[in-house]
């Protein structure tokens, strides 16, 4: 008897592995598979072709490539091979169950609306070619897919969300590294890893590679370093972009090459150690809602997939937002005029990676400042962040555009000179990415505009906030009364 293993993107890890644990019990020959598919299109059950809207961009590509060769080099370790194949994922999956005799395949689930049809169709195909199908779910901390509340409806607020399923839910333990993985014994073309062209031509990624190490160790040092300085003063720094205070691990997350069963549990651990410590145990929790705010995502996601695409409240059918490609261009640059925003859009480009604080800064900027649809902020983001995942990118930016989950979103417009002044109070964050900046005394670091003495080589202002709030306090409010 052959099994299959398919890799598909967000599981690329050997340990806390569920689909690996469960194949391997069998101890029956494995081959361990990855599919790229560039063109990305799955059929629904009309037979009607679908294609991915929000096929993986440009700065994941580069991540992906790195996971994947270091999830080579590890299996290569445990006695197997990854390999890899170009094409349609279905088309691939049924090849290898007719020329080597597949009995069983083993994958994990995907929550994303193309994905989730993707895993639909691929499933009753396989069933009907008499295979048996494995499917688990790695990604995860809970069910989403079944949790509802006490009236049988989806929860529609984190609080109360969370609330229950940490109540109510025990997320799974951690399974081990295996020691072995039985190898196939058939000899399997592979495609050479670079063929997959996921690196770009033009190398603009430097910076990735100073910021972060793509691999499973690389996460699980991370990890270990966050644990050990960082989470005790979680709550605090976190907000302060030029402090290294938050976990990085997001990009890991999303490929799974570190489990987020295993982080949970990690710094649950922590905060039960060290439940005399007050501070220590509060700061600990607010890490783990963080994890929450992840799973609501998906949550979110997964009950009204029609979200990745439109917003989630109906006032927004029409709303009026605005077309002006300087503005886009100018917030995509990083020549706004307004520092903050421009440091976090210049870090976005240089690292791949964005705080979290200043994701918010520059998200509201866009769509209350701007009047720019936040799905064209999305979409930026989708390709050039590293950590891109489009649960949590979409839940990010209806939030701060006040069309998603909050209750009472339409007077919450981040002011770009006090949110710099407030987290970025003697300009570090601004003077890292903004350099043409450092001749400017810190009195006007935050407004340069302001600065008569020196010459400076950065723009003025695109337009000015305090009109711009007041025309999205009355545009966001109307829609309240409409």
């Amino acid at each position: 008897m052959t099994n299959l293993l398919w890799f598909r993107g967000h599981d690329l890890r050997v340990f806390d592995n569920k689909a690996l644990n469960q194949a391997i019990k069998l101890q029956e020959p494995l081959i361990c598979l990855y599919i790229h598919d560039d063109k990305e299109f799955t059929t629904n059950s009309s037979g009607q072709k679908i294609h991915n809207s929000w096929a993986i961009g440009q700065a994941s590509k580069w991540w992906l490539h790195q996971a994947l060769a270091d999830l080579k080099l590890t299996l290569s370790q445990l006695g197997n091979d990854l390999v890899i194949r170009q094409g349609n994922c279905q088309d691939i999956l049924t090849e290898f169950v007719e020329i080597y005799k597949v009995n069983q395949i083993f994958f994990h689930n995907r929550f994303e609306p193309f994905y989730r049809l993707q895993t639909e169709t691929i499933k009753r195909h396989l069933l009907n070619k008499g295979v048996k199908v494995n499917i688990e779910n790695s990604s995860l901390l809970y069910p989403i897919e079944t949790i509802k509340n006490q009236e049988g409806n989806i929860y529609s607020t984190f609080t109360s969300f969370f609330k229950h399923t940490f109540n109510n839910y025990t997320p799974a333990y951690c399974l081990p590294t295996p020691k072995l993985i039985p190898k196939s014994n058939y000899l399997i073309n592979s495609t050479p890893l670079e063929d997959l062209k996921l690196e770009p031509r033009i190398n603009w990624t430097n910076g990735f590679r100073e910021s972060f190490t793509p691999t499973q160790e690389g996460g699980m040092k991370l990890l270990k370093t966050f644990l050990e300085t960082k989470v005790n003063n979680y709550s605090v720094a976190r907000n302060f972009p030029s402090q290294d205070g938050i976990s990085k691990l997001s990009p890991y997350l999303h490929f799974g090459q570190v489990s987020v069963n295993y982080i949970f549990y990690q710094v649950l651990a922590l905060k039960e150690e060290f439940a005399c410590d007050k501070d220590f145990s509060q700061n600990a929790q607010i890490y783990i809602n963080e994890l929450g705010w992840r799973e609501f995502a998906y949550y979110n996601m997964w009950h009204k997939p029609y979200t990745t695409n439109e917003a989630l409240r109906s006032e927004f059918k029409n709303f009026p937002w605005e077309v002006n490609e300087s503005f886009l261009k100018a917030w995509q640059k990083g020549q706004t005029g307004y520092p903050i925003v421009d440091a976090g859009m210049r870090e976005l480009w240089h690292t791949g990676f964005m705080h979290n604080r200043v994701r918010m800064i520059v998200a509201s900027f866009l769509c209350k400042d701007l009047f720019i649809n936040w799905l064209d902020g999305a979409k930026w983001f989708w390709d050039t962040l590293v950590d891109a995942d489009l649960a949590s990118n979409t839940l990010g930016w209806q939030w701060t555009a006040g069309c998603g989950v909050d209750a009472q979103p339409y007077f919450r417009i981040f002011n770009p000179v006090l949110q710099s002044q407030k987290f970025d109070p003697s300009g570090i964050y601004i003077r890292k990415w903004l350099p043409e900046l450092n001749s400017v005394s810190p009195s006007y670091i935050h407004q340069p505009w302001l600065e008569t003495l020196i010459k400076i080589n950065y723009p003025k202002p695109i337009l000015d906030h305090n009109l711009a709030r007041l025309k999205a306090l009355q545009t966001w409010k109307g829609l309240r009364k409409s």
